[in-house]
Parts: C-alpha cells; sequence; structure tokens
C-alpha cells in the first residue's frame, strides 16, 4: 500500500475555490453597481419626456376649455337672437363633444398618477344613439350622402358611457367618410 500526502494539493484547490468565489462575487457586485448608477442616467430622459407628456396633455386640456366655454356662450347668444335650429344644435353638440374628449384628455393623464375604478352604469344607449345619429345626420347632407337610421326604441346597456359614445362616433365617422358620394351609410 502506498499513503500520499495530498494535504498541500487540498490545500491549493481550497484556496483557489474560495479565491474564484470572491473575485465572482466581487465582480457580480461591481457590475450591479455599475448597472444601477447607469441605469439611472439611461433611464432618465424616458422619465422626463413622460413627465413632459402627461403636463403638456393637462396644459392642454385646460387650454381648450376656455375656447370651448367662448363658443358655447357664442352659441347661446345667437340661439337667443335667432332662435333655436339644426346648426345651433350641432355646435351644442359638437362642443359638448369636444369638451367631454378634452376632459378624457385629463383623465387619462391622471390615470397614469393614480388608479381610477372604471364606473359601469347603466344608461339609455337608444336615447344615445339617436342623439348622436342626430349629429351625423346634417354632416352627411352636406356631403350628399344618404344617412338611415333604425335605432330600437328602450334598449339599456350596463358599461362605461363615455368610451361606448366615443366608439360610435367614431364608427359613423368613419363611415360617413368612407361611403361614396350619393352613398348610404348606417
Amino acid at each position: 500500500m502506498i499513503f500520499l500526502d495530498c494535504r498541500k494539493f487540498l490545500t491549493t484547490f481550497r484556496s483557489f475555490l474560495f479565491s474564484s468565489i470572491a473575485v465572482s462575487f466581487c465582480g457580480f457586485c461591481a457590475v450591479l453597481i455599475l448597472v444601477a448608477v447607469l441605469s439611472k442616467r439611461v433611464i432618465r430622459p424616458f422619465v422626463e419626456s413622460q413627465e413632459k407628456q402627461k403636463r403638456f396633455i393637462t396644459d392642454a386640456g385646460h387650454e381648450l376649455k376656455t375656447p370651448l366655454t367662448i363658443i358655447e356662450a357664442d352659441r347661446s347668444i345667437l340661439e337667443l337672437e335667432y332662435g333655436e335650429n339644426e346648426w345651433l344644435s350641432d355646435i351644442q353638440l359638437q362642443t359638448r363633444r369636444l369638451t367631454g374628449l378634452t376632459n378624457d384628455l385629463i383623465y387619462l393623464s391622471r390615470m397614469e398618477e393614480e388608479p381610477i375604478r372604471e364606473r359601469f352604469i347603466e344608461f339609455p344607449l337608444s336615447d344615445m344613439l339617436e342623439e348622436i345619429a342626430g349629429s351625423f345626420q346634417n354632416l352627411a347632407r352636406t356631403q350628399g350622402k344618404n344617412f338611415e337610421q333604425e335605432i330600437e326604441p328602450m334598449i339599456s346597456l350596463l358599461g362605461d358611457e363615455k368610451a361606448i359614445c366615443q366608439m360610435i362616433s367614431v364608427l359613423l365617422e368613419n363611415a360617413l367618410k368612407y361611403s361614396g358620394k350619393g352613398g348610404i351609410f348606417p
């Protein structure tokens, strides 16, 4: 039997193992610190851009409210002078729509700051459809297009009234835009 003294070899192996682990740990910490420091510099322009965008949306929303209020006041004065007619009613409807869109812009910018719960309510869908369709009736007539509507009365819906109103307006606007001259759009 031969016995070898491997203590020196094992001591060298353990020393190399612990040194490798220590150097790896130090390297990992150095890379982690570099990533943490440099990531702040890399992300800062994106954060600033997002903040400027939110500020712009909020400022634009507030700046749009003043002209809309003036337009609505002027429409009211014209209505007192000339009486109620379809064009003034259309101006009123579109002013309300723009005011709603402006409020939605402000709502969206605030929604990112704090979570806002969606509000589902039951609302008369038929009445809303008639009101939206009425605003497109005059526009279709001026473009030489036929606007036909068949709205079932007394239909109600549970949902986000503003979002559904926007969706229907966009659909009707696209139908009007892409229908041919003298065409019929629903």
